[in-house]
């Protein structure tokens, strides 16, 4: 089978770059490159991960105290949708119309 014959690629710690000379290279990149890099980036990415942060205590605790008031399964449902719904409408919905609104626009 192919499958039992296959092995991986190997990397070197340099590469040589595409179009030049052997003597030119390239240091391998690691994915951690930009944020070492790039400090406004590395903000960024901070506070995106303290913004989900809060934004998962908050889905905890609201879904708790709902839970700590009623013991209906429903309410604690409709209020978990209640607070998905604005950013589902935002994420899939209005990028659909602007699509539409597009395509519209290109077939005049």
């Amino acid at each position: 089978m192919l499958l039992l014959n296959y092995s991986p690629p190997t990397f070197s710690i340099k590469q040589v770059v595409p179009g030049m000379s052997e003597t030119a290279v390239k240091p391998s990149m690691s994915p951690w490159t930009p944020l070492r890099n790039n400090r406004v980036f590395l903000f960024l990415w901070i506070a995106t991960l303290v913004s989900n942060i809060g934004t998962w205590m908050h889905d905890v605790g609201a879904g708790w105290l709902v839970t700590s008031l009623t013991d209906s399964e429903f309410v604690v449902a409709l209020m978990q949708t209640a607070t998905s719904l604005p950013a589902f409408f935002f994420c899939c919905c209005l990028p659909g119309h602007w699509r539409i609104s597009l395509i519209d626009a290109c077939t005049c």
